[in-house]
């Protein structure tokens, strides 16, 4: 092998944990090696959990399949990435050096909502501005909601809150130690240190957090360099798994960011920090700059709402989205609220419910498939406009949900913006690859050649047209079904 030196990058993730290498040199080469997957699972009131023990016994099953490659390429020296869901509270026994709780909840888990007054009264109403240097409306996926829930119910103990990443990163290394994009709701964004009157607010000291570091790596413990047959290696805190696929896009100053899933996030890469960050959406360290971006409900999970509950056919989708591309822009008067969870940004109202408006007789099931595509479009322009800033001059957009493309077709119409599909697989492993060569002092030229090129999108001047007389009824039928009091944009 030309280069003896190799990046590896574990994402654990909500549903799978994944397992990627880079290497250098005159053939440089990015390989997904191996995935296991993790599964949640959901209670009544909301509870959603993983089980640290599975997820160990996953990573330990990608860290072997990691050794035997490393011994077939020749790897002397190896750097280690992280990245990980975040906003779990696993509480951990520094004494005994494993979980209190086999099960612990992850970022989906609501049983906390009893916290959110709490969380309002620091939080709202400029308060996580004030304090994070970000907006941060309460919801109960924020770690800082779920520590607050905690203490009104005894406190954690006399034990440590570590997010999943940073359970991995402690078993590896023996130390406790996280990056600061995985710690959102308790860090301050603009100083990268643990805001104290958060802290205060959670009934948590620093001492009980992991130490905060962006960019050391740290020596793999000699027991699981020998159990897992690894080269001399160098551990990287967990990135936040947003923050960590928001990398992989590689943006340059000024471009959008859109990545889609089950739900969707819509931002904006930005080379300097603003003076004043938005109201209502999250501004966070990315890199060496700064990402200004929103998260929703809504996206992925409506589409298979309506294949899955409402057609109860997943399979019939490539055919209805051919016959919903022959229907004119606006579904024949159909328009949909994709609000079937509430919302975040930028409305962060969970009373939010979905809705489908103008529903007649002639409509059939290629009017609602349009329409929800459609719908969740228009919900993302109302986030694109609430960036303060001029719209970017292109978005990158990546995610299972950019694979269809109808609707990113309309994506780009809505927007008027030319879209850069980026098909790349694993965006967050990527991610953490650039993050841990920037951290090394490498290049990331070669990594680049290694990904496959992104495809151009271009806006329909007739969809843009057709769109933008649109959005005014869409916002119309918001008004319409607006839950009391709720911010509208």
């Amino acid at each position: 092998m030309a280069d003896a030196r190799a990046v590896a990058a574990i994402d654990c993730g909500t549903t799978r944990i994944k397992l990627a290498v880079f290497v250098a040199g005159e053939r440089p080469s990015f390989v997904a090696l191996a995935d296991a997957a993790n599964v949640v699972e959901t209670g009544e009131g909301g509870a959603a959990r993983c089980r640290w023990s599975a997820i160990w016994r996953a990573v330990e099953g990608l860290l072997e399949r990691l050794g035997a490659w490393c011994a077939a390429q020749g790897v002397r020296e190896l750097d280690l990435g992280l990245s990980g869901q975040v906003s779990s509270l696993l509480r951990w026994d520094a004494v005994r050096d494993d979980a209190v709780d086999e099960a612990f909840p992850i970022w989906m888990d609501s049983t906390c909502r009893d916290a959110l007054p709490a969380a309002q009264r620091l939080l709202g109403d400029g308060g996580a501005t004030r304090l994070l240097g970000t907006a941060l409306p309460p919801m109960t996926s924020w770690l800082a909601v779920k520590l607050m829930h905690a203490r009104a119910q005894g406190g954690i103990g006399a034990v440590h809150a570590l997010q999943v990443a940073d359970a991995v990163f402690r078993r590896l290394t023996g130390r406790s130690v996280s990056h600061p994009t995985a710690q959102i709701s308790l860090v301050d964004q603009v100083s990268g240190a643990y805001a104290g009157p958060v802290l205060e607010a959670c009934g948590v000291d620093a001492q009980r957090l992991p130490r905060l570091d962006a960019r050391g790596g740290y020596d793999l413990r000699d027991e699981c360099r020998h159990r897992f047959a690894l080269p001399a290696t160098r551990v990287f805190a967990g990135l936040q798994d947003t923050n960590a696929t928001m990398l992989g896009l590689s943006p340059e100053d000024g471009d959008g960011l859109w990545l889609t899933g089950t739900s969707e996030i819509l931002g904006v890469h930005e080379r300097t920090a603003r003076a004043i960050a938005p109201e209502r959406l999250v501004r966070a360290r990315l890199g060496k700059g700064w990402a200004i971006y929103g998260s929703s409900l809504s996206g992925g999970a409506t589409l298979a709402w309506l294949m899955e509950e409402v057609l109860r056919d997943p399979a019939r989708l490539p055919a209805l989205t051919a016959a919903a591309a022959r229907i004119a822009p606006g579904a024949d008067g159909l328009i949909c609220l994709p609000y079937l969870a509430g919302e975040r940004a930028p409305l962060w109202e969970p009373r939010w419910s979905g809705a489908l408006i103008g529903l007649r007789a002639h409509h059939g099931d290629a009017h609602l498939l349009r329409a929800v595509l459609e719908g969740v479009a228009l919900a993302r322009r109302q986030v694109a406009d609430a960036l303060g800033c001029a719209l970017p001059r292109r978005f990158l957009i990546a995610g299972g949900g950019a694979a269809n493309a109808l609707w990113n077709r309309i994506r780009a119409a809505v927007m008027d913006r030319p879209l850069a599909h980026d098909a790349a697989n694993d965006l967050a492993l990527v991610g953490v690859v650039r993050h841990v060569l920037a951290c090394t002092g490498r290049d990331d030229a070669a990594l680049g050649a290694c990904l496959p090129a992104r495809a151009p999108i271009a806006p329909d001047a007739y969809l843009v047209r057709a769109y933008a007389e649109l959005a005014p009824r869409f916002a119309a039928a918001q008004r319409a079904l607006a839950p009391d009091g709720a911010w509208l944009p």
